[in-house]
Formats: structure tokens, sequence, C-alpha cells
């Protein structure tokens, strides 16, 4: 009797490894995708995809077309061309493989790595249907078709986990983010840092993810970054940076933390460990004396790549190294000593880059890199560091961040057509063939600046003519504008003053930051004065008017200075040891000397002490100056004249014009910087032999006639040219900013005759009008300038300011509200809200208005000022006593103007106050290189 059994077909074995070596390679493809880290078990998951691959390749390349001809037969149509055209996209696709094995997987072979996931995984819905396809016509328990169904389960759970694991990832944000500030701000440094007073990095912000020690290889080995395949193009470049040097090789970094440390104690070196040495400070060895430290190899690293690149998050923009850092994943394999290891991380970034380039390039760095650069280059110093009241000693952040270059704020008066961070200008995009290169182009890692010192003490020639090429670049410009002929009317004066009464007590309170930053106070309605004088002939634009002048004659020339392509205050960083002067020379066709500002000796080793200055004055209990290597000691900031980006400031020079002048005289102009002062290449009293040097960032010129005929008055026509707008909408500016409204008035009003239907200029000229108090005239500007350009968020900022001064509340909030769109970080704005509803008895909503205001810059004592008024008109006196608190630490010394009268002994230019009306003029032959016959032509003015 014939048996019914059927017995199932035998496979061959190598067809059964192909079947478990694509479920393997299957669930290893989904976890790379999924959880993308720098960790063993995922580096041993990248190799083991690469041996799966090869194992499934050489197998299927055996038997996978011979199970094709074999079986094919038993399907339908489906099966023959599915099976085929899947099994050849298969071994394309994993050909791709073996060719992103060779070159690398990084961005300039991200083509051909999407081809390799796309035709694979196309492939591999090809080969599934074809096999159940195959396996359903034979029957249902067949072994091809239950392999099917296994390969199918086990291909729709690798691509629904990495799908899954990207909808987590969005959900649920990443800690690899710039945390929010704290609101209201921390009242003590103990309460920023790690583990408080008695953490290891008090007083510093700083931290490391798992609040233990860091070990200092892991933060340094820059060099490993730099070898071939890997970054040798931006390594070089960073070799050149300022960032690569030393702390312990610098002139003062040594010398001041031995001094802090014996005057402080030991604990407060750290608050300048979190930025300068921040592989030692993480590592535990700032416990060390400076002495010690300097032997070890980490203090004479620098900030290399893993400083910033393994920074995981920022706890905010308050700076004072406000970041927190941890060990890069992997590191003990890549700063190996052993060759055979740091060749596998080589290998496994080479085979898989993504991991690498997550953890040393999170998104902030591409996306915030002004929060992000603000962790160091923004820093204060309070009572365990100074002994003394808070004071802001370094801040770069918040000048570009209420800048128009963040395009975050509103009353700004230039508009770039995009957003420009840090890296944009400092780290502009450069041809490269690194690995990591986004279509040929890398970040610039020259990080070019101001810094002129570093090159010059490496002779690096090549990188300084680049910083001075940087610093030559439009950065600023000078323009010698107006001239003044004829002696002012000194004994008649006209005052300017306001008439609009302020609406609360509220309003008649003004907090001073105590910073080292300028803070525009734009939206103050307040009384401005200003002499006018009588009987003189004013004329601008100088070039384009013959001006002629006579023996005997005051002459009052105008240069407006004009910040463009720099995103913050200038001078910027240390801006109390930066040397930024104005010069101005008159000469005549004789070369003879006439007027003389802002001078030199041939070694430019010093200066006129009465040239128009930039920078900042910072001096501790005393009234003494102090630098900023010294800032531990500064208690207030005696004078502060800081350029703000893309603001305005007009320098005025008068002389008198001696008896025989010759026939012509040139009118020079020169802006002069140098990164640090002359008075700094002296190390506690010992000269360097470091010739800083000195770099002329713009220059202007311009000629005056000389007209000997003293009967004879010319008379002269205003030129109407359209390029003129911009000039006479900068001298309006500058006036501005000086409280000069009469001469404001007339600049913009010209601005907007020469461009009647630019509608910036008819809002500068209502700003004007609106502090002069005549309101319904800067209404009806500002209204003006809104039919113009509709959406303009400067003109409903400022017709808001005039519909409050006039106590239509309702009318300025709305005007405000058109004005948040686009600019919800505005601090500004936010606090005119938050005003707007105080004053109509909101006190929620107010409240809430100033803590987003807080959000921007939680430093900021106006806002704690408002805030305590708000608490206590709610009734709220515990809060209200809590923001007091902050607003006494954030508002400036109350004894700054004793230390200012004690510091005028000391710096005399001092006396000339920067945001007033003020002329620079040579009474008496006083230069500063004795040489008083070239400086005046033997001539001393009366």
């Amino acid at each position: 009797m014939a048996s019914t059994h059927t017995d199932k077909p035998a496979y061959p074995l190598i067809e059964k490894l192909i079947v478990i070596g694509l479920i393997l390679l299957f669930l290893n493809s989904g976890y790379l995708v999924a959880f993308t880290e720098t960790s063993i078990l995922y580096l041993i998951n990248v190799f083991l995809h690469v041996a799966l691959g090869a194992v499934c390749f050489a197998l299927l390349l055996h038997q996978g077309y011979k199970f094709l001809r074999r079986e094919t037969p038993k399907g339908n149509d489906i099966a023959r061309y599915f099976g085929y055209s899947g099994y050849w996209l298969l071994m394309f696709g994993m050909g791709l493989g073996f060719y992103l094995m060779i070159v690398g997987a990084g961005k300039s072979h991200h083509t051909a790595l999407v081809m390799h996931v796309v035709v694979c995984l196309l492939a591999i819905v090809l080969l599934i249907k074809a096999i159940r396809n195959i396996g359903h016509q034979i029957s249902v328990a067949n072994p091809i078709n239950s392999a099917g169904r296994v390969l199918m389960v086990v291909a729709v759970v690798a691509i629904c986990v990495p799908v899954l694991a990207h909808i987590y990832k969005t959900i649920v944000p990443s800690d690899e983010i710039i945390a929010e500030n704290t609101v209201p701000a921390t009242y003590s440094m103990a309460e920023s840092a790690m583990g408080g007073a008695q953490g290891p990095f008090f007083p510093s912000a700083a931290a490391t993810v798992d609040e233990k020690f860091i070990k200092a290889s892991a933060l340094g080995n820059s060099e490993s970054c730099g070898a071939q395949g890997c970054h040798p193009d931006i390594y070089r470049q960073w070799q050149s940076s300022a960032h690569n040097f030393p702390a312990f090789e610098s002139l003062w970094y040594k010398p001041a933390i031995t001094e802090l440390e014996a005057s402080q104690g030991k604990a407060a070196s750290n608050w300048c460990a979190g930025c300068h040495t921040p592989a030692l400070l993480l590592s535990g060895a700032t416990a060390q004396t400076p002495e010690e430290q300097s032997q070890l190899s980490a203090a004479h690293g620098s900030i290399g790549c893993v400083s910033c690149h393994a920074i995981a998050r920022m706890k905010g923009t308050t700076g004072q190294a406000n970041y927190v850092m941890e060990t890069p994943g992997l590191s003990e394999l890549a700063n190996s000593e052993n060759a055979a290891l740091r060749k596998i991380y080589a290998w496994f970034v080479h085979l898989n880059p993504r991991p690498h380039r997550q953890t040393y390039f999170k998104p902030f760095l591409a996306d915030e890199t002004g929060k992000f650069c603000s962790s160091c280059h923004k820093a204060s110093v309070d009572y365990p560091v100074n002994q003394g009241h808070w004071l802001q000693v370094l801040n770069d952040y918040d000048s570009w961040q209420s800048s128009s270059f963040s395009r975050e704020t509103v009353p700004e008066f230039y508009r770039p057509d995009k957003k420009q961070d840090c890296s944009m200008c400092h780290m502009p995009l450069v041809a490269s063939r690194d690995a990591g290169s986004d279509s040929g182009l890398v970040r610039a890692h020259f990080f070019l600046g101001a810094n002129t010192l570093a090159p010059v003490l490496r002779q690096e020639h090549e990188h300084l003519e680049k910083t001075q090429d940087f610093l030559r670049d439009n950065k600023i410009s000078l323009d010698v504008f107006a001239v003044s002929l004829g002696w002012p009317d000194t004994s008649r004066q006209t005052f300017l003053s306001s008439n609009a009464d302020s609406v609360s007590i509220i309003e008649k309170r003004v907090a001073l930051s105590a910073t080292t930053i300028n803070h525009e106070d734009i939206d103050q309605i307040s009384p401005a004065a200003r002499p006018l004088a009588l009987g003189t002939t004013f004329i601008a634009p100088l070039d384009r008017q013959n001006v002629r002048v006579h023996p005997g004659e005051s002459v009052r020339v105008d240069v407006v200075v004009r910040s463009r392509a720099v995103g913050h205050s200038f001078p910027a960083g240390v801006s109390d040891m930066a040397e930024a002067w104005l010069e101005f020379k008159a000469i005549n066709d004789l070369g003879q000397v006439i007027f003389w500002s802002g001078g030199s000796t041939v070694d430019l080793q010093r200066v006129d002490p009465y040239a128009h200055r930039y920078g900042a004055v910072m001096v501790d209990s005393t009234g003494q100056r102090v630098y900023h290597y010294e800032s531990w000691k500064a208690h207030g900031v005696a004078a502060l004249n800081l350029l703000p980006p893309n603001g305005v400031d007009v320098v005025r020079y008068r002389f008198k014009i001696p008896p025989n002048p010759g026939n012509n005289i040139q009118l020079i102009a020169k802006l002069h910087y140098r990164k640090f002062s002359s008075a700094l290449a002296s190390v506690n009293g010992q000269r360097t032999g470091v010739a800083i040097p000195v770099i002329e960032m713009a220059h202007a010129e311009a000629h005056l006639g000389v007209e000997y005929n003293l009967m004879h008055r010319h008379f002269y026509m205003e030129s109407y040219m359209p390029e003129d707008m911009s000039r006479w909408n900068d001298y309006g500016i500058g006036l501005w900013r000086q409280h000069d409204l009469l001469g404001a008035e007339r600049a913009l009003l010209r601005a907007s005759q020469h461009a009647p239907l630019e509608h910036n200029p008819w809002i500068n000229l209502g700003m004007v009008w609106l502090k002069s108090g005549r309101l319904e005239q800067a209404k009806t500007t500002l209204l003006h300038a809104l039919s113009l350009a509709r959406n303009s968020s400067r003109a409903h900022f400022f017709l808001g300011l005039a519909y409050k001064s006039e106590g239509n509340y309702s009318a300025a909030l709305d005007e405000m509200k058109n004005a948040l769109d686009g600019h919800q970080n505005d601090r500004e704005l936010r606090i005119e809200i938050g005003r707007l509803y105080y004053l109509m008895q909101d006190y929620t909503r107010a409240i809430r208005a100033f803590k987003k205001a807080l959000l921007v810059d939680p430093e900021d004592p106006t806002v704690y000022f408002y805030l305590r008024e708000t608490y206590r008109a709610d009734g709220d006196g515990e809060n209200a006593q809590k923001m007091d608190q902050l607003y006494l630490k954030f508002r400036q010394d109350e004894n700054m103007e004793q230390l200012l009268q004690q510091t005028l002994t000391h710096q005399p230019w001092i006396e000339a106050r920067p945001r007033e009306y003020h002329e620079h003029a040579v009474s008496t032959p006083r230069f500063w290189n004795s040489i008083k016959t070239n400086a005046t032509n033997g001539h001393t003015e009366k």
C-alpha cells in the first residue's frame, strides 16, 4: 500500500544560513538607525554590520541566483519579476556598502549612503514578496513560506523600531539644548555652581553631566582631530587661532591667579579657570597651586577641539562658564596610547561618522552660536571674587542679542536681511576637503577677531595679516561730514527740553546696570539739552561743497563714526584692555600741522591722553584703574564709551585758523585700534619687549580752502544727492544718541527729503520729536512711516511709546503687540508691554511680561525694579522683597560717582562724557610728545 505521507523537500544548509544572516542583518540595521550613540555596543554593531553584510553578500552571490532559478518557476510572474529584481537590487545595494566601507560614509558620500539604504530596503521588500508568493504556490506549511513570514516580521520590526525612536526623540526634548535662563536670576554665585559653595568648581558655573571630574586627557589631544582623513584643515586653522594660546603662557594669567589666590583664597581662581583652563578645572587640578598647575601638561594645552565640542548643554546665557561638560563617548579609544585602539576608533568613525558627529557637534553649535559663545564671552564678578558689589566685566552676547544682527529686536536703526551670528563673522565658510565638509566647505576655525598680540608672540605673520585684513574690512567707517564756521555764542544758550509729564512715578526711575556694556535708553522720554551756536554757518556734506575759511576763524569739524560690520559693541571682549582712539589732523599744503588730536609718538607707545577713545575703565575700591586680567579687584566702571552694533558716534573738533594757513587745509581722520593698551606691555613693572600692533581700521579725508579776503563771504547751496540719505541719517542718529535733538532733527529732515519714500528716516525723526515731547508731530510722522511700510515693527514700537506718553494705554498696547510679531525675544519691547499692563493695573499680565524680559536677560536691574513695584502694587510683599534684593544686586553701585571723581585725577580724558555734547579742542600746547611746534605750527591758540 503506497504511503500518503509527502516528505518535505530538503534545502541546502547555505540557504538556511542566508535566511539567518538576513534576519540578523535586519535587526542590526534597525538598531544602528534607531540608537545612534558612541558606545562599545554600538561600535560592535557597526563592525558586525560590515561582517554580516560581507557574509550575506558572499552567500547570496554563491547560492541566491541558484535558488531563484530553481524556485521561481513554482510561483507566478510576480515571483519571477520581483525575485530577480530584488536579487540584483540587493547585490547593487550591498556593493554600495562595500564602496562606503572603502571611502567612508561622510557627508561627501551621503548620496551613496542614502542609495545604499533605500536600494537595500526596496530589494528586501521585493524578495520577501517573491518568496512568499513561491511558498503560497507550493503549500501553506512549506519552509519557503515560513521563511518568508519570518523575514517579513523581522523586517517590519527593523523598520518600526527606528520610526518609533524618531517619534520619541521628537516628542521628548533632548538634553543637548540651551536651557532657558533661570527666572528670577540666582542671587549668589553659590546657587549657580555645581555643588554650591562647597562644590569643586565654585565660584565658576561650570558643571559636568555626572557631577564628577573629567580626565584632563579627555579634553585635550586636538592633534588626533587633525589626523589625515579627519579634520587636518580645521586643525591647521585652529593652530593659528587665539583659542590655541595656553593661558599659562600668556603675559598675565599665572601672575594674576597667583595674586588672586593669595588675596581671595584658593577657590577664587576657579572663576578664571572655567574658561581659560577648563581641562585643569574639570579634572580637579586647580586644587593645586598655580606653580604646580604650570607643571602639568594640561596647563600648556589650550581651548582645543573638545573644550567646545564636548559641551553637552548650556544652562543659559548668563556666561561665567555656564556650560555642562561630558566625557565624550569612546574617548578612551580615541585618546589611547595604544595605536591599535586609536585605529579601531578611527575605523569606526570612517564606517559610521554619525555617532561621532552627534557627540561632537550638538545642534546649538550650528543653530545658536550666539548663546553658545556667551558661556565664555560674558562674565561677572561678585563677592566671592571681588569682595564687593556684583559687576559685569565682559559681555559680547547681550550687545549682539539686542542688536539688529540677531534680528530679535525692534528699535534698531539698521537691519540686515538675515540673522548674523558669531559664526557668520568669525567662522566664515572656507573651502576644505576635510571629513565632515558640506559641499566642500567648512566653518573656518581661525576664529578671526581683533587679537593681534597672539600672532606677534608666535611670529605668525600670515595670521597677523589675516587679522589686520579682517579688522579693515569695512568694520567701521569714518566720514568727515560737516563743518561749522564762526565762533559759538557762549553768552547766549538755548536749551531744547521736554514738556512731556511723566505718567507715573514708576517712569521717573531709571536703573543703571553695573556692566561694561552700553544700555541704550532709547525708550526714555527725557529732557535733553544742547547749546545752540548763533551766527554760525553749518555746511554738510563737506565733500559736496567748496568750503573756504578765513584766517582767525573758528572752525568746528564733525566726524561721523559708524559701526557697520561689527555685530557687538566696539571694542569687544576685554574692552578695558583694548585701546581704540580717533586721530584727527588738520594740515596745510605746506605740510604744517594746524590741529592734531589723537596723535602718538613715533613708536606708537604714547597716545594723546585727550584723544576721543572707545573702551572702558574699571576701577577698584580706591578709584585706581584695574585691567581685566585683575578684574577680581574691580568694584565699578568709571568710564564707558562703546560703539554699539550699527551705532553712530559724532565726534567734534574745534580749532582756530592761524594767520598764515596756506591755501588749502587737509582734514584727515583715522580710527586706530590696538588689542591691548601699550600700558599692558609691562607686567609687574617689567617691560615685556613686545610691540603690540596698531591697526588703522578706518580712514577719511576732506579739504578746506582758504580765503584771505576777510570781506568776502561764500554762500553754500546744499546738494541733493540720493546717496547722501544714509549719511544724513547716520549723522542724525549720532546726534540723537548724544541728546542733540535740534541737530538730529535738522539732519533727519534732510535725510527724509533725500529719500521721501524711505520709511526709516521718518521713524528716526519721530523718535527725535518723541524724545523732545512733541507728541503730535511724533505720531504724525510715525503714522506716515507706517503708510510707507505698514509692517514696520519699529514704527509700531515708537508709535506705542507716543500713545503711552499721552496716556492712551490701550492704543499703546495694541501697537506694542503689533511690534511683537517676530520679535519675541526683544527685552525692551517686553519691558514696555509690562509697563503698560502696570499702568492699566493689570498686574498679573505685567508680571508675566516682565518675566519674559528676564528670560532674555536675567541680570537686567530695570526689570527687577519694575517687578518690585508691580508686586508691591499687587500686595505681594514677599515677592517684592525678593525683587528688591535682585534689583540692588544688579544695579550700579551707589559709590560709583565717588569712584569716578577719584579716577578723574588719574584718567583726565574721562572728563569728556561720551554721551553728551562736547568738543575736542587744544587751548594750550599740551601734546604728549613734547613737539609743540609741530603740533600747532608755532601758533598758540588763545
